[in-house]
């Protein structure tokens, strides 16, 4: 629940921009490259927003209870993605579940674009984790997630450190730090912390602006658009259990 307080409790100066991505999604990279950057490019837009990233997107482990949710019967044995496994998740261990199975973070973790997504969205998850505002204001983990987004299509399997190191360095995040949370416990956390937060959704982007859904856009100006329009109205709680039940068949255009 304190996920969803944090929405409906946000400042009465801010706009609360919750963006839900995995990398290897193209969509994703697109809204973060065009919309996210714009917007954070833009002063006055930038002034009245606080931005969070999530990157679990559709990944997801497999609890006990969910076991009867596969939608093949093989793809547990296998390893195999399966989109009854990841709704199950979600609606079981996600946000703003109040009591969640004791083996919901256990087990492999199961990525949509297989393991190399999962190794991104782990170095990400450990950038956000270790990341500071910078002197402008924002988190050091954005830059991050936006340089190695460009080299994902490059990347075979493993993630190379020159990458991470390049991508770091111009984030100004501490390499050696975020190489211990990617190799320890502290990646794992940081992941989990992902999960917990990301809700049930029908695809990423998911993009949630005071609660509510955002029109589906990768115009550059859409969250400039999205912002200063929930600026001016200011909803009052937008609780993020109802914006995600309510609206999932209107925003599946172009998603992962």
């Amino acid at each position: 629940m304190l996920f969803i307080a944090n929405i409906a409790y946000a400042s009465t100066k801010h706009v609360q921009v919750n963006i839900f991505m995995e990398a290897g999604c193209p969509f994703c990279s697109k809204y973060v490259a065009s919309p996210l950057t714009h917007a954070l490019a833009d002063e006055e837009t930038a002034s009245m927003m606080e931005v969070d990233v999530s990157p679990f997107g559709n990944a997801y482990y497999v609890p006990q209870e969910c076991v009867a949710a596969a939608t093949n019967p093989s793809s547990i044995e296998n390893g195999e993605y399966d989109i009854g496994l990841r709704n199950c998740f979600f609606k079981a261990c996600g946000a703003g579940v109040a009591q969640r199975p004791a083996d919901c973070f256990s087990g492999k973790l199961i990525c949509q674009h297989g393991p190399k997504e999962c190794s991104f969205n782990r170095y990400f998850a450990c950038a956000k984790r270790i990341s500071e505002p910078s002197n402008s204001g924002i988190q050091s983990y954005l830059p991050f997630i936006t340089c190695m987004e460009s080299d994902y299509a490059k990347v075979d399997s493993e993630v190379p450190s020159s990458l991470v190191s390049s991508c770091a360095e111009v984030s100004k995040l501490s390499v050696q730090e975020l190489q211990s949370c990617y190799d320890g416990e502290a990646g794992d956390d940081a992941l989990k912390h992902e999960a917990m937060a990301t809700p049930e959704h029908p695809g990423v982007p998911w993009v949630l602006v005071d609660g509510q859904s955002a029109k589906e856009s990768y115009e550059p100006d859409a969250l400039v658009k999205a912002v200063r329009e929930a600026s001016n109205e200011h909803p009052t709680a937008g609780f993020l259990a109802i914006a995600t039940r309510t609206v999932a068949g209107q925003y599946m255009q172009a998603m992962c």
